[in-house]
């Protein structure tokens, strides 16, 4: 992934403790893990944060192999449903529906019914989803619901073809 030879990689991890703790977690949680679509992206989360020496870099590869660690299936096709929801910008516009509410995401896929709060109440918590109806509303029914920009980037980490479209 990273188009250099391992010596490069292993003196990079022993330089830098933040790389090497990273490496530790994603090989600790990758021991656990039988979707290959999560190993792959934990790898190319780890390979993100060895190319750049940038500590915001690792900050975010840290957080995208938090995420990525507590997804399930059941997550991830939320996710991608949750793509195609417009996301709340800095500068709301009141005249614009943001989000989507969660009875528009399991009508799209209704196998995600049973267990729809739980998958989203998993997302917001490791945020890579949030309330797109930016206070407006107390009632949850009613409560509308987009993919973060940290939610973008795992989805985007998820994806084997990291270009490509869901």
């Amino acid at each position: 992934m990273l188009g250099t030879d391992e010596d490069s990689v292993v003196e990079r991890l022993i330089s830098d403790d933040g790389i090497l703790e990273l490496a530790s977690r994603v090989i600790l949680a990758a021991q656990d893990i039988s979707m290959a679509q999560k190993r792959r992206a934990l790898a190319r989360a780890l390979a993100a944060a060895i190319a750049d020496e940038s500590p915001a870099t690792l900050d975010v590869s840290g957080l995208i192999t938090r995420a990525i660690t507590g997804l399930d299936a059941p997550h991830i096709r939320m996710m991608a449903i949750l793509e195609d929801a417009v996301p709340v910008p800095s500068q709301p516009d009141d005249a614009m529906k943001y989000g989507m509410q969660l009875s528009e995401i399991t009508q799209r896929d209704p196998g995600l019914t049973e267990g729809a709060y739980a998958i989203l109440r998993q997302l917001i918590y490791l945020g890579v989803a949030e309330d797109a109806t930016n206070g407006m509303t107390f009632l949850d029914s009613s409560r509308a619901y987009a993919l973060s920009q940290l939610g973008r980037k795992v989805l985007e980490t998820l994806r084997d073809n990291p270009s490509a479209g869901s």
